[in-house]
């Protein structure tokens, strides 16, 4: 792992515990390169208990959970402490709604541009 992306996860790890703290729901989009995300989003992924992070849409990343895009509302009754949404592609904004139900407090949700 970089530096540089040791810093940037460092960061995301103070706004989760931020998001603890206040019983707070929150989003972050990511807007580089695929190999970037993709890296950035495992290694916060690896934080959080196997089956509380899911992939809404897009190619799937492969550690995660995937669920297709039209079809948030299956995370409905589950409790989802990571959703990671891809936007570039087949994007459902009743789906995301519905998605976004499941999403604990001190959470996080992940907008990947590309």
């Amino acid at each position: 792992m970089t530096a540089i992306l040791s810093s940037q996860l460092h960061l995301l790890e103070q706004q989760h515990a931020i998001a603890i703290a206040r019983f707070q729901r929150g989003a972050v989009v990511l807007d580089g390169s695929l190999a970037w995300q993709y890296e950035l989003i495992e290694q916060f992924a690896a934080r959080f208990p196997i089956g509380s992070a899911f992939q809404l849409g897009g190619e799937p990343y492969g550690f995660l959970e995937t669920i297709p895009s039209k079809q948030g509302k299956r995370l409905l009754g589950r409790e989802v402490n990571l959703l990671v949404v891809t936007l570039a592609q087949d994007f459902d904004a009743n789906s995301f709604n519905a998605a976004l139900g499941a999403l604990v407090g001190g959470w996080s949700t992940f907008a990947a541009l590309q």
